[in-house]
């Protein structure tokens, strides 16, 4: 029952951190581009969450021969089904957030259309596949011992490897993003996020209950991490940098906040803050095209994660295998994004 609350709890904290998100990108537009970075966000995550429910939670923790009896249980009353339903609609909810990070990159230069050929295609080559090998149980990485406690890998960096193979292969398109119009939305919106991080980090613990202290108290300390590392990195920090570290501690929080202390989360983000501010920060200007900083924020926070769960789990047989992980979580999502791109580009 204590896991079944929690589940919903994290549930329906999570949402307005997925709708938040949209509004936080329609701020950083133009006021004439905002309404249409809207409709695209809302036209990806109806497709997202369509695919989701039809093929993808099924494919990944189900398995292709329990398809037909996954659409049967949502065509009855929950009943005995309602632990997995619960379980596909917090599942979902991390699905959709990889989604709505990446399509960040993409909403000023696609049409609506697009992306309901893309968010199909993308789903099934990238984000399936890694799911399945990490999360399910039976996933060959999962077996082999790599670690992914709440999406760093999964969420994290297929979304900013995503903005890195599409980004400058849409460069020419109309881009609007690059108004600012004050702090109060952005803010407003971080907080959405932050409160909606709790419930992201803590719903993989389940009923490891000895875990939720140590997960919440990682998790501030992971934002205190990133803000002190950032200051260190720019000397100082305006509110908009802020906002931006936050959210990057939160980010490079999840491969490893279910197995590291609190102390050891505040070190690793405090080197996210630092790193990716201040010696990656000409990704930016390479990635003139990634106008919300998706490849920096989510692909390097779910990296250094990652490195930062292999040096204090210890060298030998783990670190192999979670480096392996890695580089092949980076290696699905690069040739996956690109082949949906060659396939839905005519309609994007």
């Amino acid at each position: 029952m204590a896991n079944t609350f929690l589940q919903l709890l994290c549930f329906a904290v999570m949402i307005p951190m997925i709708a938040s998100v949209p509004l936080l990108y329609s701020q950083s537009m133009t006021q004439e581009r905002a309404p249409h970075t809207l409709r695209v966000q809302m036209t990806a995550l109806a497709a997202a969450v369509a695919t989701w429910l039809m093929i993808a939670y099924p494919l990944i923790y189900l398995g292709p021969d329990r398809v037909l009896a996954w659409w049967l249980a949502l065509a009855r009353q929950a009943g005995q089904h309602s632990g997995m339903l619960l379980n596909a609609g917090v599942q979902m909810e991390f699905y959709l957030y990889a989604v709505v990070m990446f399509c960040g990159t993409l909403t000023d230069r696609v049409r609506c259309r697009g992306l309901l050929l893309f968010i199909p295609l993308w789903t099934l080559l990238v984000y399936c596949p890694v799911a399945y090998l990490l999360w399910n149980g039976h996933g060959w990485w999962a077996a082999q011992g790599a670690l992914d406690f709440s999406g760093g890998l999964v969420v994290h960096l297929t979304a900013g490897v995503t903005s890195l193979i599409m980004a400058p292969r849409l460069t020419g398109r109309v881009n609007g993003l690059r108004a600012e119009r004050g702090l109060a939305v952005p803010t407003i919106c971080t907080f959405l996020i932050l409160l909606g991080w709790f419930g992201f980090n803590l719903a993989p613990a389940g009923g490891q209950t000895a875990l939720y202290g140590s997960i919440v108290l990682g998790t501030c300390l992971a934002v205190l991490g990133s803000i002190a590392g950032a200051a260190l990195a720019w000397h100082g920090l305006h509110v908009g940098q802020t906002l931006d570290a936050i959210v990057l501690g939160l980010v490079t929080s999840t491969a490893g906040i279910g197995y590291v202390p609190p102390a050891v989360m505040f070190l690793i983000t405090l080197a996210a803050g630092f790193l990716l501010n201040r010696w990656l920060t000409g990704w930016r200007t390479k990635l003139a095209e990634d106008p919300v900083d998706s490849f920096v924020m989510n692909g390097g926070g779910g990296m250094i994660g990652a490195l930062g769960l292999i040096i204090w789990r210890g060298q030998g047989v783990f670190a192999l295998v979670e480096l392996g992980a890695l580089v092949n979580v980076f290696a699905i999502t690069a040739v996956g994004s690109w082949l949906a791109l060659q396939v839905s580009r005519k309609v994007m």
